[in-house]
């Protein structure tokens, strides 16, 4: 997960539970992901976005939009052993679904993500492991994603408890 705050705290705090999920955590706030790795939200941390990406099967950008679009650009440069699963926490998905177009790395499948509840408070000690619960979380497969891959990513989101809406791109 990159960007542990509120949002990405949660969400690490819900799939945490169970015990085939293995949280990364990344964040450039070092007291966020030493908070993180001492209440046991995230099982370590890397202040290096391209090693923790490298470890990842799903990766959960939890960052501001325009830090995710940077991110983005820095992942479709990372060459990947497997193919990895990039998805998103953002409310406006028209930036973010431009930046996955520009995906040329043949290992990354993006499906954007967007869970809808959140809170006025910040950072990872504000976070909830409950956060989702009956909340509607919103996920957009783009065309290089398929069935098999959205079926992973819900699994690996279950223990948010939310309820996924499958929307195209221009319907969200």
């Amino acid at each position: 997960i990159a960007g542990l705050g509120t949002i990405g705290g949660s969400i690490a705090k819900a799939i945490g539970q169970d015990q085939n999920n293995y949280i990364v955590g990344y964040d450039l706030q070092i007291e966020e992901l030493e908070y993180a790795k001492e209440h046991g939200i995230i099982h370590e941390f890397y202040t290096d976005f391209e090693q923790a990406a490298q470890l990842a099967d799903v990766i959960i950008l939890a960052t501001p939009i325009s830090a995710n679009i940077e991110l983005m650009k820095e992942l479709n440069g990372i060459s990947f052993s497997k193919n990895v699963i990039v998805t998103d926490t953002a409310s406006v998905k028209g930036s973010i679904l431009e930046a996955a177009k520009k995906f040329t790395n043949d290992n990354i499948t993006f499906i954007g993500g967007h869970p809808m509840a959140g809170t006025h408070r910040k950072g990872v000690q504000a976070s909830r492991e409950r956060m989702f619960e009956n909340a509607i979380y919103v996920l957009t497969p783009t065309v290089n994603s398929n069935e098999k891959q959205l079926a992973f990513l819900k699994d690996v989101l279950k223990g948010t408890n939310s309820h996924f809406i499958v929307l195209a791109p221009d319907e969200h």
